[in-house]
């Protein structure tokens, strides 16, 4: 059986993060490692990590200083042991049949790089589908996904080896908008990405919140982010070039051998 490792940062959650946790030990898929990273909240979220760890032995908790969200997914990323990998934010919470159904996709498609839909649940209010992936459709060229599939990381679920191969991570120096350079990047390297149509994530929206966040610095962090992207598919050309490269030589070497 696979391991799925399911990556939560953790920071000010701490109203949240029960129904968060519970909705990811509770899934009907139980092969899971549940890494929650503890950015350096400064409410009581990083004791409660600790608190659910204790009640689930497949609950890992890292504590570090407060570094921002992208931060706390690379150090995930490097702590995870399992095959497939995923993102919930502290403050959302899975389907209960959200790995099963997105690791069965994944077998039934053949693929290592697998989209669902959400829904934006706003104050207690009828959860709303956002038609995120209805433009892309199993098998499509990943360049469909870069251009218009869900940026956000937690309806992805996707290979382990993707991350490895490209060496993507997301950057440290975008506190906002950090998917935005790592999506293109890890699509790029996918054999074949599959799509499910139903909302298995739940997005917690807050319009207050939503509306705090429009600012002309937030517009820099987004204009940061496209600078990377673009600086990251440049890098990732030429590390195909690279990798072509020595498949040709070493072809040619096995011919001349034989």
């Amino acid at each position: 059986m696979e391991k799925v490792s399911i990556i939560v940062p953790v920071y000010k959650v701490e109203a949240y993060l029960q129904r968060c946790v519970d909705s990811l030990t509770g899934q009907t898929y139980p092969c899971l490692e549940i890494i929650l990273v503890d950015d350096g909240s400064p409410d009581a979220s990083g004791a409660l990590c600790d608190k659910l760890a204790e009640q689930d032995d497949r609950i890992i908790v890292i504590h570090q200083t407060n570094q921002g969200v992208s931060a706390a997914r690379n150090h995930g990323l490097d702590a995870m042991s399992g095959d497939w990998v995923c993102f919930c934010d502290g403050d959302d919470w899975f389907e209960p049949d959200f790995v099963e159904r997105m690791l069965r996709c994944a077998q039934d498609e053949n693929a290592d790089y697998i989209i669902c839909n959400y829904q934006i649940v706003s104050g207690g209010g009828r959860p709303i589908p956002s038609g995120s992936v209805d433009g892309l459709e199993s098998g499509c060229d990943p360049r469909l996904v870069i251009a218009c599939g869900p940026v956000s990381s937690c309806t992805h679920m996707i290979r382990r080896s993707l991350y490895e191969v490209s060496g993507v991570r997301y950057p440290v120096e975008c506190r906002q908008y950090e998917e935005l350079p790592v999506v293109p990047a890890l699509a790029k390297f996918s054999s074949r990405i599959a799509v499910l149509y139903e909302p298995l994530y739940n997005d917690e929206s807050n319009d207050v919140y939503l509306l705090d966040q429009i600012s002309s610095e937030n517009f820099e962090e987004a204009f940061q982010s496209k600078i990377i992207m673009q600086d990251v598919l440049h890098n990732l050309k030429q590390r195909e070039k690279h990798i072509m490269n020595l498949r040709f030589i070493k072809g040619k070497t096995q011919t001349e051998v034989a």
